[in-house]
């Protein structure tokens, strides 16, 4: 028998989640096998010592401040402490300080990718320690397939950025928003 790597597990596990989205099917069971082809990417990020959250900030703010840099509105929430932040970005770029996403530091990463994506993994984790909580319930709001696959298409893009996923993927994302 063929042996799977993470990566091929991963990208099985996404397009299982898109095609039983599109397929109408229980969204805790969509969710939960997306959240877990996100949270095996975001513990592979984990490897070359980036976490995926650190990843996620570090894009978005570089590409909003070159956004300011060219005198582009950066479309994220303008939030006093984001705009300040992509300000200063801003300037680092103009002055060569900064030449790309890494080399924006995000302080207390880990708390803050516990903090972000606590409630991504709620449904994933309510399953997962069954025998710790038997008695707790999960709030069907706190089920997103949709978050939980657009997350793991995000993790998945940063880990094997030369992969293209199937098209159905893009089609998806489009359809929901998401991109």
């Amino acid at each position: 028998m063929p042996e799977l790597t993470k990566q091929q597990a991963a990208r099985r596990l996404i397009h299982a989640a898109v095609t039983m989205s599109d397929a109408g099917a229980d969204p805790l069971a969509t969710h939960v096998v997306a959240s877990s082809a996100f949270n095996m990417l975001r513990e592979l990020s984990k490897v070359d010592g980036a976490h995926f959250t650190v990843r996620v900030y570090q894009f978005s703010l570089y590409n909003a401040a070159l956004s300011r840099v060219k005198g582009e509105d950066h479309g994220l929430p303008h939030h006093p402490v984001s705009e300040a932040w992509i300000d200063g970005i801003a300037k680092a770029i103009v002055s060569g300080g900064v030449k790309g996403p890494e080399d924006i530091t995000i302080k207390d990463a880990q708390k803050t990718e516990f903090e972000t994506f606590r409630y991504l993994v709620g449904p994933f984790n309510f399953l997962k320690h069954a025998d710790k909580d038997p008695l707790e319930t999960l709030d069907e709001d706190a089920v997103k397939p949709i978050e939980a696959i657009s997350f793991a298409v995000t993790a998945y893009g940063f880990l094997f950025p030369d992969d293209e996923l199937i098209p159905e993927i893009r089609d998806f994302l489009v359809k929901n928003g998401a991109l």
